[in-house]
């Protein structure tokens, strides 16, 4: 059984090692200027505003500059990823996963725009990260077209859980599932109820603003647990 796969890849830590660079080159003139005064105000300050106006006015072009097309070639045994310019089609690179190297996997919404992650957990602990645009960015939505990159997945791996013995994949639960879930959903806001009330037992006044946190993150985070719960119920309801 072979599937083809297209699609269009964000290489997110290309983009994140540009703004690095610029954060640095901005730092260094930040120092001369404040040192020296031989760099003008105005070339100090225009850089970051150019960087930081340009990806809101023009989104998808900044995102076009760091993104690749790619082809998604799914076979019995391997996932194989061939990734092209996106403006051109010139080949940039060909790599193939196993699905025996695979160990469990996630695909989620990335919180930007247009943009899932499919991270695939490695029996050797490490993972691979893959940035799609344009995909179904609710599960729901993905589980209702079997022609979805998430349903194409499931189907490939739940069919080489079928024809292995000794080495199933699964889907690992969402992060609010899990005990770091379960820090961010009570442990910080416990945290900020514990400085109001140490704040209170040193100035004798009711800080009341430290509680404010705890009331809004505690119940958005257990909704977001409801929903992650009930969505990750029904992945594996697929089978």
């Amino acid at each position: 059984m072979n599937k083809q796969h297209e699609s269009i890849i964000f290489n997110a830590a290309a983009a994140a090692r540009y703004m690095l660079l610029f954060l640095l080159a901005e730092l260094i003139l930040v120092a001369v200027h404040l040192e020296y005064h031989i760099i003008p105000a105005i070339l100090v300050v225009a850089p970051y505003l150019v960087v930081l106006l340009v990806p809101l006015l023009f989104t998808r072009s900044v995102r076009d500059l760091f993104s690749t097309r790619v082809v998604l070639d799914f076979t019995d045994d391997h996932l194989i990823i061939t990734e092209y310019n996106l403006k051109n089609g010139t080949l940039l690179r060909t790599y193939s996963i196993s699905w025996a190297d695979i160990n469990s996997y996630q695909y989620y919404d990335a919180g930007k725009g247009d943009i899932v992650n499919l991270k695939l957990y490695l029996n050797n602990g490490k993972s691979k990260l893959l940035k799609f645009r344009g995909e179904n960015i609710l599960i729901n939505e993905a589980m209702a077209n079997e022609d979805s990159l998430f349903m194409v997945v499931h189907s490939f791996i739940n069919s080489y859980n079928s024809r292995s013995n000794d080495h199933k994949i699964y889907f690992r639960k969402f992060f609010m599932m899990t005990a770091g879930g379960a820090i961010f959903t009570w442990v910080i806001p416990l945290g900020f109820a514990a400085i109001a009330l140490i704040l209170f037992a040193l100035h004798k006044k009711a800080p009341f603003i430290w509680l404010v946190p705890g009331l809004v993150i505690t119940p958005t985070f257990i909704t977001l647990k409801k929903k992650q719960t009930a969505t990750y119920q029904k992945i594996i309801a697929l089978g």
